[in-house]
């Protein structure tokens, strides 16, 4: 078995039970079936109605037993996933981008190395930084 296919199937996994809980739940279960629709037309349907039955099962729960749904949630759909990467490695993309709010693009992944020698400084960002140096 594919260690990576498996890493990203549980990270997908998680993500599409932990966005049961939230707002955006309405449209992360339809792109997440649009990429069962595109890779594997055949079960989208049924992707569609496990993921429907399934966040409403968590919904009707009581606060101190969701926390064990969830993890049995969580293997259940880390299997499905894992079936689907196995079948086409592309649709990690694609599922990346569904649950990242950005359909049909890639996540971007940025990766920042830094060396510094003796006193040397360094301040890396992902984004916006505001450094003042008091020297």
């Amino acid at each position: 078995m594919n260690t990576e296919a498996l890493a990203w199937a549980g990270t997908f996994s998680s993500a599409v039970i932990a966005a049961m809980a939230t707002d955006a739940w309405q449209e992360t279960r339809t792109r997440v079936v649009g990429v069962w629709q595109r890779f594997h037309p055949a079960f989208a349907d049924s992707i569609n109605e496990q993921l429907g039955a399934a966040q409403l099962a968590l919904s009707l729960l009581p606060e101190n037993l969701r926390h064990e749904a969830e993890g049995e949630l969580v293997n259940r759909w880390r299997n499905q996933i894992l079936q689907l990467l196995q079948r086409d490695p592309a649709v990690s993309e694609l599922l990346a981008a569904a649950l990242s709010g950005n359909p049909g693009q890639p996540e971007t992944q940025v990766r920042q190395v830094g060396h510094v020698h003796g006193n040397g400084r360094i301040y890396m960002a992902g984004r916006d930084v505001t450094i003042t140096d008091h020297d």
